[in-house]
């Protein structure tokens, strides 16, 4: 196998009494996944996982092998994954904890312990309204490509179907009560048996179908489907058949009215015989325009396809994302917020804030980051701010005089064009400057006279590169949250820093009042290249880890216009009141922090 393949398993519950759709549904999104990575020229491998341990259900072969091109594994360590899908309703803390150590984990309508835990999650509309927010939502059946011109004004043709394995023993009780009921009007009765279902003993004149490929296919065919809340609900739905749902259990009952169906029980399907029926189907149809219309399925035209959207978005995720925290290596961490391309966890040992990102992006910090995206943001270029980033160094050198000597060594990590470094050149100290960007090293090597280098700080050598062997000051302005290493990048700080040295640095605040007032917006506005989120009391605690004490942190960033309910009269009024406010209760959306190095660590 290609050592570059990107091997995604999915993870299906194949339990007794939790139904074939979990497995049916991961087979076909599977399938579909190849086929999309194969078609895009995608380096990608998708399997299924058929979990050989404790009970599963029955004539599950006879499933699997309806999706022949499906590449079925049995043994977890069979290969290096990449991805695990998993797509179990309700892992068990076990299987979690297990899998987290592994590799990225994609929830898909989780709603246990994982859906906290798990590196990305996609809901679907089967799975009812979230519990919390997932990253993507997506309808996730595959509608028939037979559909019926016009929906049913009377009803003929029943089509009795409880899924693959009917746990609950539903086909036979309701086709009594259908039977009984359509003796003298003559409907026609089918009641599908799954692969995995109980032989049953049926009424007389009830036909069988047993195990059909492709039942979305035949829904067309029949004018009234009777199911449980799943996966042929909808594409009944999609197949403009009327639709009637018995549910097994109060969950499913739930799912089934939150979604706008009409539900059912048992004793009470008589209704839409005999006298009245007519009435009562119209009503039924209605109902069903209305959900149709909401959901979004076209009236006419292709079959709609909400397994392929799914595929499509599992095969442009990436995998390189951190599984760990970045600053302790914990796998105990929440997710605090997800959108589409990223999600926010917070470390339940150290409490960092990190991000996960799952699209391919990678920032460059050349000519254009400070020139064209500098001036979409500020109105200039970052040469033409020059002075007024000149000017905000100077607060930051007043605080940083009363923790070291007039001449202090000092680089400035992520030196960009090199405005602080002039500064504090002018203030006395020797100065050094070390950035990504060739451009922003040559301007301050040659402009500024200030020697600088071109280096990634986690492979920089300041004997070789700067011919120092330590500093005793370290900056870093808006640089800390840019590392995905948080850690390398704190142990070279302990590293090259003299004992009773200082390290500086500012960043995002995530107790700024963006945060506090919403965070899931603030957290949304958060760069891409922003890898971990601050707050100064996080600072204090993880600076301590590498041998830091934190003895000023300044709050800046002070918008009262950003607080929120700040409308009409009320607003006008409060508004100067803000200010202060914000500054007393240290509500600015950034801060700086100055921590002295109390010992050497290596």
């Amino acid at each position: 196998m290609n050592q570059n393949t990107r091997n995604i398993v999915f993870l299906p519950s194949v339990k007794p009494d939790n139904g074939t759709g979990h497995l049916r549904r991961c087979l076909e999104i599977c399938d579909t996944l190849n086929e999309i990575a194969w078609t895009l020229g995608k380096n990608i491998r998708a399997s299924v996982l058929i979990n050989q341990i404790g009970d599963r259900l029955r004539a599950l072969d006879k499933i699997v092998d309806l999706y022949r091109r499906v590449p079925v594994v049995e043994d977890m360590e069979s290969t290096q994954w990449d991805t695990i899908i998993v797509d179990q309703r309700r892992s068990d803390n076990e299987l979690v904890m297990d899998l987290q150590k592994r590799c990225v984990l994609i929830g898909l309508d989780e709603t246990g312990e994982l859906r906290d835990t798990c590196d990305y999650l996609i809901d679907t509309q089967l799975s009812g309204p979230s519990l919390s927010e997932p990253n993507e939502s997506v309808l996730a059946f595959r509608g028939p490509k037979q559909r019926r011109k016009t929906a049913p004004d009377t009803i003929k043709k029943i089509l009795i179907t409880f899924g693959g394995e009917d746990p609950a023993g539903l086909t036979p009780r309701t086709c009594r009560t259908i039977a009984a009921k359509c003796r003298s009007t003559g409907e026609s009765i089918t009641a599908v048996r799954g692969p995995s279902a109980c032989l049953w003993n049926l009424p007389a004149g009830v036909k069988i179908m047993s195990a059909p490929s492709q039942l979305r296919e035949l829904l067309h065919q029949y004018d009234l489907i009777i199911t449980s809340y799943g996966l042929t609900a909808y594409e009944a739905l999609a197949a403009k058949t009327a639709v009637i749902l018995v549910n097994p259990t109060r969950y499913h009952e739930k799912l089934a009215r939150s979604a706008g169906f009409a539900t059912a029980k048992i004793g009470t399907l008589g209704r839409f015989f005999g006298p009245g029926a007519p009435l009562r189907v119209r009503q039924l149809i209605n109902r069903l325009d209305s959900v149709r219309t909401e959901l979004g399925i076209p009236e006419e035209g292709a079959g709609f396809d909400g397994l392929a959207k799914t595929a499509d978005i599992l095969c442009n995720l990436v995998s390189n994302v951190p599984t760990r925290c970045p600053v302790c290596h914990s796998s105990n961490a929440i997710a605090i917020a997800r959108n589409p391309e990223k999600s926010f966890f917070r470390c339940g040992v150290c409490r960092m804030v990190f991000l996960k990102h799952f699209r391919e992006e990678k920032k460059t910090y050349g000519p254009s980051y400070f020139f064209d995206e500098y001036k979409r943001q500020y109105g200039k270029t970052y040469l033409d701010d020059f002075e007024s980033i000149r000017k905000i160094s100077g607060p930051r050198l007043n605080r940083m005089r009363k923790y070291s000597g007039p001449s202090a060594s000092l680089l400035d990590v992520g030196c960009a064009y090199g405005p602080f470094l002039a500064e504090a050149r002018e203030r006395g100290y020797r100065c050094f400057g070390l950035d990504l960007a060739q451009g922003a090293v040559e301007y301050v090597t040659r402009e500024l006279q200030i020697q600088a280098v071109c280096r990634d700080f986690l492979n920089f050598d300041p004997k070789n590169d700067l011919h120092e062997g330590s500093f005793d000051i370290l900056t870093m302005w808006y640089v800390i949250e840019h590392f995905e290493n948080i850690d390398a990048a704190l142990q070279m700080a302990a590293k090259i820093i003299t004992d009773g040295g200082l390290l500086c640095l500012s960043t995002p605040n995530i107790r700024g009042i963006s945060g506090i007032a919403n965070l899931k917006a603030f957290l949304e506005k958060s760069p891409n290249d922003h890898a971990t989120v601050w707050s100064p009391r996080l600072a204090k605690s993880v600076l301590k880890r590498y041998g830091f004490l934190v003895k000023s942190v300044r709050v800046t960033g002070h918008h009262p216009e950003r607080f929120p309910g700040l409308r009409g009269l009320a607003g006008r009024i409060l508004m100067p009141l803000l200010m202060p406010l914000s500054k007393v209760f240290r509500l600015g959306d950034t801060f700086e922090a100055y921590a002295v190095k109390k010992e050497d660590l290596v």
